[in-house]
């Protein structure tokens, strides 16, 4: 079996930046896959950086049990994202998307 290494070595190296995101810096799947994340799209010539958001509880309910455990399928019965949700998870991404531009340049 041939090392990553020797897969991605004789690729050019991309110009290319790639930011990753998660909302927990541990603990949770991506948190958890995210320096194998960096460590591979590193030797596959990507520039990544990784950015970690702001923290609210009330986006992390919104993040953690409207969207993702309802993409899971684990989600009990009647779970929605209101109105308010929908208000609240934009501002935070507006506000993370800005902080997130200005440390990536």
């Amino acid at each position: 079996m041939r090392k990553t290494s020797q897969y991605t070595t004789s690729q050019p190296r991309l110009k290319v930046r790639q930011p990753g995101d998660s909302v927990l810096m541990s603990g949770g799947g991506v948190a958890l896959m995210r320096h194998a994340f960096i460590r591979l799209w590193r030797l596959s010539g990507l520039d990544v950086k990784w950015f970690v958001p702001e923290g609210h509880p009330a986006i992390f309910d919104i993040t953690k049990r409207k969207i993702h455990n309802v993409l899971q399928g684990v989600a009990e019965e009647g779970v929605e994202m209101t109105d308010e949700d929908k208000k609240n998870f934009e501002i935070w991404t507006e506000q993370n998307c800005m902080t997130t531009q200005k440390a990536s340049r």
